[in-house]
């Protein structure tokens, strides 16, 4: 990715402070407009968009017209190839979701996988979640679940980077009545590390969340570890979710 978590966060700042600026063309109210923005994630970061909120085969037929004009090359404008799919993943609160899959120039050397989560907002209407465009060669795109976590239903989405690296790419939702909201696992796994990893240990690999248990477990290395080879124990921090969101519980540091 060329932005990392700061660049994205700014962005994502940005296009909020936008939102609110215009909450007047909307019919609903900035906190609705807020809770159907639809998150895009990419090689070249991640983002919120505005709401796109059509019926469910929009997402089937509809939007092949903007992934035309993105991904058509221009160099050879009459090939365009995509393979449509979709899969209904459940129900949570009284709204359905559904997984749409375009598959698109899979023969062309620029092969690209759009993967998008739909959440119905009301009949016939489906919101765009979220919408994960990456080369098949890089993420690997697997159909969305449910997770029963106590007495929250979570929506995950969970997709491996190729490679060696233990990197996903891994986003989760809790329900409410009026809809879905994000999980910010990333900013509250980082703060909670900026206060409970040991001092003069690292963590070098990615991942480590996991969503079943609340946790998140790494290994830790001393400076001078080589990657094969962590000597600094792990760290284990544990979670609960309070009011459809993520907090810090305890920690604790397992030495070799």
């Amino acid at each position: 990715m060329t932005l990392g978590r700061d660049g994205w966060r700014v962005a994502v700042g940005l296009t909020l402070l936008l939102g609110v600026a215009c909450s007047a063309v909307f019919s609903q109210d900035s906190t609705d407009h807020d809770r159907w923005a639809l998150r895009v994630s990419g090689d070249g970061g991640s983002h919120l968009s505005e709401p796109n909120c059509h019926p469910s085969e929009y997402f089937s037929d509809g939007i092949r017209q903007l992934f035309l004009k993105e991904f058509r090359n221009p160099k050879d404008p009459d090939f365009f190839e995509d393979t449509a799919s979709a899969q209904r993943i459940g129900e949570v609160s009284g709204h359905k979701i559904d997984q749409h899959e375009h598959r698109i120039n899979q023969s062309s050397q620029n092969p690209i996988t759009v993967k998008m989560l739909l959440v119905e907002r009301k009949p016939k209407e489906f919101c765009e979640i979220y919408r994960q465009q990456f080369s098949p060669d890089m993420v690997k795109a697997e159909p969305a679940y449910l997770v029963p976590v106590g007495n929250e239903t979570i929506l995950a989405s969970t997709d491996a980077w190729t490679g060696n690296s233990g990197q996903r790419q891994d986003i989760y939702w809790t329900f409410a009545e009026d809809g879905p909201l994000e999980l910010d696992v990333d900013y509250v796994v980082d703060e909670a590390l900026k206060k409970v990893r040991p001092e003069g240990l690292i963590i070098r690999n990615g991942g480590g969340f996991d969503i079943r248990t609340l946790t998140y477990n790494q290994l830790l290395w001393k400076p001078r570890d080589p990657h094969c080879c962590p000597t600094g124990g792990s760290i284990e921090i544990r979670f609960a979710l309070k009011n459809h969101q993520l907090v810090f519980v305890s920690q604790s540091h397992k030495k070799d």
